[in-house]
């Protein structure tokens, strides 16, 4: 999403916390000292991150602005391709992650993987799934540990920075014990 220039990764994580902040959900884990050490943003069934005005207008449209006009381009291009409308559909009736991470310090600590299961047990009693996408081969393998099942591969990028992103469920029917 940031075409290869890690100068924008900041402004999108601004922009997904924004997005999440006028419409999502934050689960959080704190240390000892109240400071929050792993966080995850996700939407519930019928939202879906950057797809009302007010969450463009919390960091989006700056972010949008900030990126080159070849990634607009692909990126209004690929918003409406028929395998992104599928991916669209799964993230609108679950609870989707936009955004699930650890400090590092705090990394294998078990924190990223509370809030997941917390999130999971509420998709469950609401009768509906949990839903994520990652890019990280080596996440896949985590969230399946978790209970999530792969349901898609969606190939994306430019022709400079390609990369694959997974698509991942879980089912209720796997219980994730906490």
């Amino acid at each position: 999403m940031i075409g290869g220039n890690e100068m924008l990764r900041e402004p999108l994580f601004r922009a997904m916390i924004g997005a999440g902040a006028v419409e999502g959900s934050f689960f959080t884990v704190s240390d000892s000292t109240d400071n929050v050490v792993s966080i995850g943003i996700w939407f519930k069934p019928g939202k879906v991150m950057m797809d009302s005005e007010a969450q463009q207008k919390a960091g989006w449209t700056e972010f949008y602005n900030a990126i080159s006009p070849e990634t607009q381009d692909w990126w209004m291009k690929e918003k409406g391709s028929s395998t992104m409308l599928i991916a669209l559909q799964i993230t609108k009736n679950s609870w989707f992650a936009n955004l699930i991470a650890t400090h590092p310090s705090h990394q294998r600590k078990g924190y990223g993987s509370a809030i997941v299961k917390a999130v999971c047990q509420l998709a469950a009693a609401e009768g509906v799934k949990a839903a994520l996408g990652t890019q990280n081969e080596s996440n896949v393998a985590w969230y399946e540990k978790l209970g999530f099942k792969v349901k898609g591969r969606i190939e994306f990028g430019t022709k400079e920075t390609p990369w694959a992103e997974f698509l991942l469920c879980y089912d209720s029917k796997n219980v994730v014990q906490l």
